[in-house]
């Protein structure tokens, strides 16, 4: 039974193109936080401030972290349908490993011995008729 195979060693393409972008994300949320507390820790300091780049109106620091933020968001809500389903698919497949794994350990360690002493039983009778007829 523990060593059944459960089927989980390979991971999807889908998966690993869901993880990278929510990475990239959080790389992108992540630096734009860094970028904003180094801005705020040179200002604290009273050294001159960073020339931030501007996108529009808005620095590109906010725009990571806001960015980042709000996409890692987007992606986790457009790939949870997915996600559920596969994890329905997954877990069908499990069980049906585990229902066929116990079903033969069922027939090795509970079956087979009950029809080796029933077929003993039934050379024991055979034995006694024999004997009782003589």
């Amino acid at each position: 039974m523990a060593q059944t195979d459960l089927g989980m060693g390979r991971r999807p393409a889908w998966w690993r193109i869901v993880g990278g972008v929510q990475w990239l994300v959080t790389v992108a949320a992540v630096a734009g936080l860094g970028w904003l507390a180094l801005g705020y820790a040179l200002r604290v300091l009273g050294l001159p401030a960073l020339d931030d780049p501007r996108v529009g109106e808005a620095p590109l620091p906010t725009l990571l972290l806001l960015g980042g933020l709000l996409a890692g968001l987007l992606v986790a809500a457009l790939t949870r349908p997915v996600v559920r389903w596969a994890a329905r698919r997954a877990r069908g497949r499990a069980e049906q490993r585990l229902t066929l794994a116990v079903g033969a350990v069922g027939r090795e360690y509970v079956l087979e011995p009950v029809r080796t002493v029933l077929a003993r039983h039934g050379q024991a009778q055979q034995a006694l008729r024999e004997a009782a007829r003589r």
